[in-house]
């Protein structure tokens, strides 16, 4: 459902372009959990019902570059007619900018993740 004012972003989607971007920000997520001298505990998945074997040509694509990159850490989640992520701000250049106080935003196509993490001192001390 689209509202007057609203704002309308179309992407182009490959598989292979999303999955390198999915393996950066987790990368990046990963770097600011560690550089605050946290571990990622587990995470949350919600990936759009469209995505998944048939759009990366290999089944459990994107749980895979979790696993990959935040291992051990365990993930679960569900497929998902709408997901609720942080909105983007189109901008001119072909890179798209985040808003410094990102608004929640029903999506589709999309895979959104969530991190658990804690301070590495509060595991270290039990």
């Amino acid at each position: 459902m689209m509202f007057m004012g609203g704002r309308v972003c179309f992407d182009t989607f490959a598989a292979q372009d999303s999955t390198s971007q999915i393996r950066r920000l987790l990368r990046s997520s990963q770097s600011k959990i560690c550089s605050g001298s946290g571990v990622c505990l587990g995470g949350i998945l919600f990936t759009c019902c469209a995505r998944g074997q048939r759009f990366h040509q290999r089944p459990n694509a994107e749980s895979r570059e979790f696993a990959s990159v935040m291992s051990p850490a365990p993930l679960v989640g569900m497929f998902a007619g709408g997901e609720i992520g942080p909105r983007r701000i189109p901008s001119r250049s072909r890179r798209r900018r985040r808003s410094p106080n990102p608004t929640p935003d029903l999506m589709g196509y999309t895979a959104v993740y969530g991190m658990i993490s804690i301070h590495k001192v509060l595991v270290d001390n039990h």
